[in-house]
């Protein structure tokens, strides 16, 4: 069965995580903060679509913007992946200065 997820779980976790949540009109935004800076590192999804479940599609978007693999993303949304080992891994990757 393909991999799919509630926006609530995937807000859950990101803020879990270090992300701080916004809004505007249209999308709800995650921004990860590091040491209370807000980097350009973030990932969306739409206020307006019918469906609260998260597809394959919109998953493997939001792994590439959070500068992960799906298999990775889909580790820190179900939380097997903390906020430290996020954090690790970005630095291990190059996305995030040690």
């Amino acid at each position: 069965m393909p991999p799919v997820r509630t926006k609530r779980v995937i807000g859950r976790s990101l803020k879990k995580k270090g992300f701080t949540r916004r809004s505007d009109r249209d999308h709800i935004f995650f921004f990860y903060e590091d040491g209370g800076l807000a980097l350009a590192l973030f990932t969306k999804f739409s206020h307006g679509s019918t469906s609260d479940e998260v597809g394959v599609r919109l998953l493997k978007r939001m792994a590439q913007q959070c500068r992960l693999e799906l298999s990775d993303f889909l580790l820190l949304v179900d939380c097997p992946m903390g906020k430290a080992d996020y954090r690790k891994k970005l630095i291990e990757d190059g996305h995030l200065a040690a």
